[in-house]
């Protein structure tokens, strides 16, 4: 990962520059791995947010502005937290040795009001990244509590009580602020600098010692044993600069973005230049800038993608739940048409009773209800000829019942599926994490899906979209919710709306104000209302468009579910609008 120990370097002398003489004035945990602590006070006064991530896919520290969640009942490990460190002062912030880890010293009070040393270590290494609360110092500190605990036979003992132990160096490397010459990394003259760079030293990501190796090159990758004496010279120079750099602390933080659509791809102490035009590269004013501005938006748009990939399980686990109930109850119902056959039999044995003994376990008849055919009906041994008639009959009636009944249930079901459809489609063109949301407060309206009793940032609720073409005022629902919105609260009766013909799409309303809008307009809705659809990626949809006050909708029904008539068809290509 690119936050690294040559990074983090420049990071805690930042923390530590900045909030040294600060106290904890609140401690929150939005998740069981992420710490939020308010400081206050210190040199500098004010007030700042120092976060701690301990997860094991995006470790970090970085001083933040972000407003975050927080459940209603705080884990347990904040609630340790809070204990030791509300209103302690930080009394310095650093690392202890060229590893990705990070120490927060405290001063804190014990039980009888006496000033003591405590100690947050952060380990910033990936899957085995961890959080671990200590008193005293890394040297001879105890453990209190730790976000993971650990009782690793043959290693480290990370449990209340144990003795503190830092984590093992990486074996057989060299740290590189204690790097020395550029030769050592040429041994294996078969490996690119980047792969000797990373294979021989620590404390280095990869995107940095590509940096590097391209700075040095020339070139993406060139094999040691191919480095002319200008490369090796241009290396070292390379080296004892980051060096002098980290032993100052000056550095360039950079952002590395793609040039096409704007994602942050990664981020660095110093300038990136091996990405040549396919990126461009933005200074920051501090590192924890450059680590906050790229994991908040990893991290949005991690929340983002788990919220929705959560509902899209959802939706499909309910569409197969339905689909299987319904394919049961189709099963039944064709058994079920066989009603009729049940009351022929019924009256075929009640025309030959003077024919039938007891006992007898079927009979041949004419079937005089088609053509005289002779048929075989089955009979039961243990009952009489009338009993077996009444049988049949008792038959007839319960599925002549159940199919009135089961028709009934599989258009329920049928009119369910059609409804989780609408709702995927929504969730497929979110935008936000408010748009989830609000298909998520939909589901949970609809009885789909629970009420977390967990209390949610509040999020302002996305309106729908608002276009603007040929002086008119198009709006576009992104979800049922807004569907009904814009058809139900922010049309008037003259106003125009447009729905795909058979599929599912958003609700469009193009807003007249008294004017009748030209073909052009009513075209280029229609085009939006295609691409917002099931359809989206055919060649030609059908849009069915009427004005507003002939679309109604009916009492109870779901929402974004409307009936319409007086309506005329018009068949486009979907037109995506960046």
């Amino acid at each position: 990962m690119s936050l690294d120990a040559c990074f983090l370097s420049f990071l805690t002398r930042q923390l530590n520059s900045e909030l040294c003489g600060m106290r904890t004035e609140k401690i929150f945990m939005p998740s069981k791995d992420e710490s939020v602590f308010v400081l206050r006070g210190g040199q500098h006064g004010g007030k700042r947010r120092l976060l701690i991530n301990a997860s094991t896919n995006a470790p970090r520290v970085s001083l933040t502005d972000a407003e975050t969640e927080n459940p209603a009942v705080p884990p347990t490990f904040c609630m340790v937290l809070r204990k030791h460190f509300t209103g302690a002062r930080l009394d310095r912030v650093y690392m202890p040795q060229f590893e990705r880890c990070a120490v927060f010293e405290f001063e804190c009070k014990n039980d009888f009001f006496e000033p003591v040393v405590k100690s947050i270590v952060v380990e910033l290494m990936g899957r085995s990244a961890n959080m671990i609360i200590i008193e005293g110092d890394v040297q001879n500190g105890r453990i209190i509590d730790a976000v993971r605990r650990a009782d690793l036979s043959g290693g480290r003992t990370v449990l209340p009580s144990a003795r503190f132990e830092s984590a093992p160096a990486q074996q057989g490397k060299i740290p590189f602020s204690q790097l020395r010459s550029a030769h050592t990394l040429l041994s294996n003259p078969e490996l690119t600098l980047e792969q000797a760079i990373m294979q021989n030293v620590s404390g280095i990501s990869p995107l940095n010692a590509r940096e590097i190796a391209y700075l040095s090159t020339g070139v993406g990758e060139r094999r040691c044993g191919e480095l002319s004496v200008g490369d090796i010279s241009r290396l070292e120079e390379l080296i004892a600069g980051i060096q002098r750099d980290i032993d100052s602390g000056s550095c360039q933080p950079t952002v590395v973005r793609r040039k096409d659509n704007g994602a942050l791809v990664d981020f660095s102490f110093m300038p990136i230049r091996q990405y040549g035009d396919y990126c461009i590269t933005e200074q920051t004013a501090t590192p924890s800038d450059a680590v906050e501005e790229f994991f908040a938006a990893a991290a949005k748009k991690t929340r983002f993608e788990q919220k929705t990939r959560d509902l899209s399980q959802l939706l499909t686990r309910l569409s197969s739940r339905i689909s299987r109930t319904m394919a049961v109850r189709q099963k039944e119902l064709r058994a079920a048409d066989r009603a009729e056959q049940y009351r022929v039999y019924g009256e075929l044995i009640n025309a030959n009773l003077y024919r039938l003994k007891n006992g007898m376990t079927e009979f041949e008849a004419e079937n005089y209800y088609d053509d005289c055919k002779i048929i075989k009906i089955p009979l039961s041994a243990r009952l009489s000829p009338p009993a077996n008639a009444q049988a049949y009959f008792k038959k007839y009636n319960k599925a002549k019942n159940s199919a009135v009944i089961l028709k009934k249930l599989i258009e329920k079901d049928r009119a369910e599926l059609d409804y989780l459809e609408s709702v995927f489609l929504s969730l497929c063109d979110c935008e936000s994490l408010a748009d989830a949301g609000q298909i998520r407060d939909e589901l949970v309206r609809g009885g789909y899906l629970k009420h977390s009793s967990k209390q949610r940032a509040s999020e302002k609720p996305s309106a729908p979209r608002e276009l603007q073409y040929g002086g008119f005022t198009i709006l576009v629902g992104r979800n049922n919710t807004q569907n009904d919105l814009v058809t139900v609260k922010l049309s008037r009766r003259d106003d125009i709306w447009l729905h795909t013909k058979a599929i599912h799409s958003s609700h469009v309303l193009i807003r007249c104000r008294g004017a009748t809008p030209p073909d052009d307009v009513i075209e280029y809705a229609a085009r939006i209302c295609a691409f917002y659809s099931k359809g989206k990626n055919d060649k030609k949809v059908e849009v069915d468009y009427c004005p507003v006050q002939n679309v109604r909708k009916p009492s109870g029904a779901k929402p974004g579910m409307v009936v319409y008539d007086g309506y005329r068809t018009v068949v486009v290509e979907p037109l995506e609008v960046k």
